[in-house]
């Protein structure tokens, strides 16, 4: 190693002041890049269970009452934990206002899963062999189609249950959910009559 800093790194590379640092640097940008990729994941999300919690609240009271029970049936297989924060959830007036508090965030998917099931189940045959890759409006003449069966609120949490979920097309149900008035999330003016 001479006094310059150029020398041989133990892995037998030659280092000239900008080969061991310069990977270094590299690595240092990469965790970097890794730390704001995973904020804005987390910021995401935030968002996506933040308009989860919107569409359920689009469910008439008496429906989503109902659905709280069902998630709480053995059909449903929740754990004794999420019963009981399904059947506290259930005692309160405005469950849909304490649905992001910690104890009763385990209870959501199950929720979500009896308020939309058999909607995400309809989507998806419709879709047919587009249902794992479609395009948006593919994903629109299905959703229009189910319209006839299911009130636009259903169709709203099953958009952002598969938003929150990271399925295969959770990026398009978001911007859907997001952008059509239709389903009650719609952040600008363009809402269809």
């Amino acid at each position: 190693m001479s006094a310059a800093g150029t020398g041989t790194d133990p892995g037998g590379r030659q280092e000239d002041g900008a080969g061991v640092s310069g990977e270094r640097d590299a690595a240092g940008h990469a965790e970097r890049d890794a730390a704001g990729h995973a904020e804005r994941d987390a910021a995401g999300n935030a968002e996506r269970d933040a308009a989860l919690r919107r569409a359920l609240a689009l469910v008439p009271a008496p429906e989503l009452r109902e659905a709280m029970v069902r998630a709480a049936s053995p059909d449903f297989q929740p754990t004794r934990p999420v019963q009981h924060a399904l059947r506290a959830l259930h005692r309160h007036r405005d469950p849909v206002a304490y649905l992001g508090r910690p104890q009763y965030r385990p209870a959501v998917p199950y929720l979500v899963a009896a308020v939309s099931e058999s909607c995400l189940s309809r989507v998806i045959y419709l879709l047919g062999e587009h249902a794992e890759n479609p395009d948006r409006d593919q994903l629109a003449a299905a959703l229009d189609e189910a319209r006839a069966e299911y009130p636009d609120p259903t169709i709203a949490v099953m958009l952002a249950g598969v938003a929150a979920d990271d399925m295969p097309a959770s990026d398009l149900c978001f911007e859907l959910l997001t952008t059509d008035g239709r389903y009650g999330l719609a952040s600008g003016e363009e809402q269809p009559g």
